[in-house]
């Protein structure tokens, strides 16, 4: 679906590489289009960060945080503060500490 969409507008590689990106990160978490709107908010507010922000997309996909992983991080161990976020250890992060925070609780029912 989210591949029509793209394919349907007449956009550069690099939108449309992009778009996949913000997709594959948001996974239709409300939550985690908030992180992402802010990601790109420090590119945007300094092109300096581009490095630091596309790394930490790059840890985050490699390290199975999208969707309510992402925005459950930036909530509860970064305390809402982007810059926190991006200079968390995302390896720590794994499947495990998910389910025991929270995905115990709603894949269970």
């Amino acid at each position: 679906m989210h591949d029509q969409i793209i394919n349907d507008h007449e956009l550069t590689e690099q939108q449309k590489d992009s778009m996949l990106v913000l997709y594959a990160l948001g996974q239709g978490n409300p939550g985690a289009y908030t992180v992402i709107a802010k990601l790109y908010n420090l590119v945007e507010i300094d092109s300096s960060n581009n490095t630091i922000v596309s790394n930490f997309i790059r840890d985050a996909l490699i390290n199975n945080i999208s969707g309510s992983r992402l925005w459950y991080i930036f909530k509860n161990e970064a305390n809402n503060d982007i810059n926190t976020l991006i200079s968390l250890n995302l390896s720590l992060f794994t499947d495990e500490y998910f389910y025991e925070k929270f995905e115990k609780y709603t894949l269970e029912k």
